[in-house]
Formats: C-alpha cells, sequence, structure tokens
C-alpha cells in the first residue's frame, strides 16, 4: 500500500519536473530554434513600391 502512496505522487510531480525543462529549454534557445527551423524563409525582401 505504501509503495501506492509514493508512486503517483512522484510520477506526477516528475512529469511536471520534464515539462518544465522542456519548456525551458525551448524559451532558452527559441533563437537558435527558429534560425534551424526557418533558414532563410524568416527573411522578407520588402517591394519596390505599391501603386
Amino acid at each position: 500500500m505504501a509503495n501506492w502512496l509514493h508512486l503517483w505522487p512522484s510520477v506526477v510531480s516528475g512529469l511536471i519536473v520534464v515539462f518544465v525543462c522542456l519548456t525551458g529549454t525551448i524559451i532558452v534557445y527559441s533563437d537558435e530554434i527558429i534560425e534551424a527551423s526557418a533558414g532563410s524563409a524568416k527573411y522578407i525582401t520588402p517591394n519596390a513600391e505599391k501603386s
């Protein structure tokens, strides 16, 4: 009985820790992730003039 009592809270808290670590990693490396995934698509060239 005691094993089940400690198992489920530790699984839930472990999932929370993994979620926080993954989202923190994405936030810290967001510039590098965007640069690697977008390539030259993130740069636009403006039109000369609109008529």
